[in-house]
């Protein structure tokens, strides 16, 4: 039996919200700065940070979670979950499935809107999460696994 798991595209406009309340709070934050701060100097230093913090939230959002929406994916094969992310370095996770003890999900407020799930796979050794897939691929996946950890 070999199924495979892709990461939901909803993940894109759930980084997009993310991302864009992120900005807000650092223009937020800066304005709320330019009031207190009289030194010329820390007026520029403070601008520098913002515009860098702002350039790497955009740079996320335009190239990075793309780019991981494309090159992530699970799979379910040979009683093993084998997880692959990374497009330049790539990185491979292996599970045995007997290895599994116990499943958490997670949804936030923003997961919940956007009707996505990530399932963090809890072992002795470390909590290993699933890459954002739909409701149904969560629960489908949920359910397999509970069925695996079920049979122990």
């Amino acid at each position: 039996m070999k199924l495979e798991f892709k990461p939901s595209k909803k993940v894109l406009a759930v980084n997009f919200f993310q991302d864009i309340i992120s900005i807000i709070f650092i223009i937020l934050i800066y304005y709320c700065l330019m009031f207190f701060i009289t030194k010329p100097t820390y007026i520029s230093i403070l601008k520098i940070i913002s515009f860098c913090l702002i350039f790497l939230l955009v740079y996320h959002l335009l190239i990075i979670t793309p780019l991981n929406l494309v090159t992530t994916k699970l799979i379910i094969d040979n009683m093993e979950i084998i997880i692959t992310k990374g497009f330049f370095v790539k990185k491979k996770t292996i599970i045995p499935t007997s290895k599994i003890y116990f499943l958490k999900d997670f949804k936030g407020p923003i997961q919940s809107m956007m009707g996505v799930k990530i399932i963090s796979m809890i072992t002795i050794a470390a909590e290993i999460e699933s890459p954002t897939l739909s409701n149904k691929d969560a629960q489908k996946l949920s359910n397999i696994l509970m069925e695996v950890i079920n049979e122990k």
